[in-house]
């Protein structure tokens, strides 16, 4: 079975998503100074939302089911490509990371914390700039 489904391209949907992204990431960095663990999962968190709202331009949704983060940075991967692997691998192993602290025992230092706002900084503004090119209309050809 597909981990993805389609579903109708919604500008509305995907700027509510970029939105929620932007709160998330503004809470990581003002968290940061409080509680790094917090800090660390909402700049997660503020990636995966922005994730689903790349998906969302690609006229697609996540199915819920168990592993669905995994199958948000898949598809992330798969459209990004190569060039951008580095940052998803980063996103990856916060994926882990914060598994690992929520069921299991784990600490996150400030400089993760801190690593992982900054990811989350990057991440988002690479989101919407391929949101923005994959949603912008092309080129008027002809006289």
């Amino acid at each position: 079975m597909s981990k993805t489904r389609p579903q109708k391209v919604n500008p509305k949907q995907i700027e509510a998503f970029q939105k929620s992204a932007a709160r998330k990431l503004v809470a990581a960095r003002k968290t940061l100074q409080i509680d790094e663990e917090a800090s660390y999962e909402i700049a997660y968190e503020a990636m995966i939302k922005a994730s689903l709202a790349f998906i969302l331009a690609h006229g697609q949704r996540v199915r819920s089911q168990i592993g669905h983060h995994m199958a948000i940075i898949e598809f992330c991967e798969l459209h990004l490509g190569p060039k951008h692997s580095s940052l998803l691998q980063i996103l990856d192993r916060m994926r882990r990371k914060r598994n690992q602290m929520f069921y299991d025992v784990g600490s996150i230092t400030q400089l993760e914390a801190k690593n992982a706002v900054d990811a989350a900084r990057e991440y988002l503004a690479l989101i919407e700039e391929e949101i923005r090119r994959k949603l912008q209309p092309p080129p008027a050809v002809g006289p």
